[in-house]
């Protein structure tokens, strides 16, 4: 199971019609609370790789060592995109793809979903937990930083309860990221999520701040023993 930019403002507009919001609850808790649900969802769609063909007056032109010299490198060019597509099993997410579909969402009142879409993130995070720190070094982990992305696109995670619970949870799951995890993600962010580094941290700054602020440490119990606001630094390196 997974969602699309279009089955998300389907369901909307059926919930809106209907002015049952049932199915919409349903459909975040499902997807947002699985690993593999979020991961398949918002993502790119594949579009086959051509080379560019040579009209037949420019091959002409060539002699014969030419053109097996480049049909050489074509046949290489194919295999290699090929292997890296195998060994590549899930599809990078779409970040615009991602925003637009929020954007939708949040035009509903947040009352709506919000409770809903804050105890998927928990519980996503629990599995993150569970499932991270299992994960080998040489394991695919696109999965991974495509549950990530989409977390950190939410608009309002830097708010009410987004940010006094689903966030602290997502960060805590954080800590067993690998440095190879870690790296993509700041790839990605200095790239196609490069719209998105001010929120993200001004998010991170927000529950660091929180944490501190509401955090009864003591001689026994310093900054750093608290994990969430650790991770959250961590995750604060990471974006470019």
């Amino acid at each position: 199971m997974y969602l699309t930019e279009q089955g998300l403002y389907d369901i909307i507009d059926e919930c809106e019609t209907t002015e049952c919001y049932s199915p919409l609850i349903r459909t975040l808790g499902e997807i947002f609370s699985s690993i593999e649900n979020l991961s398949k969802s918002f993502v790119q769609e594949s579009t086959p790789t051509t080379s560019p063909t040579m009209d037949s007056a420019e091959n002409k032109c060539l002699n014969k060592e030419e053109l097996r010299h480049l049909e050489g490198e074509k046949d290489k060019d194919e295999d290699s995109s090929c292997a890296e597509s195998s060994s590549t099993g899930i599809l990078r997410v779409d970040l615009s793809s991602v925003r637009r579909a929020y954007n939708d969402l949040f035009k509903l009142k947040t009352s709506i979903f919000e409770n809903a879409l804050v105890n998927a993130l928990v519980t996503l995070a629990g599995n993150l937990q569970m499932e991270l720190p299992t994960r080998k070094e040489k394991d695919n982990h696109d999965d991974i930083v495509n549950v990530l992305l989409i977390v950190f696109e939410i608009p309002a995670l830097g708010s009410g309860d987004f940010l006094e619970t689903a966030l602290p949870a997502i960060c805590r799951a954080s800590q067993w990221l690998s440095v190879e995890v870690q790296a993509t993600l700041a790839r990605m962010w200095a790239g196609p999520g490069r719209s998105s580094i001010r929120n993200i941290l001004e998010n991170l700054q927000q529950l660091i701040t929180l944490k501190v602020i509401v955090t009864p440490f003591h001689r026994d119990f310093f900054i750093q023993d608290e994990n969430v606001i650790t991770s959250a630094t961590k995750l604060v390196k990471d974006v470019p």
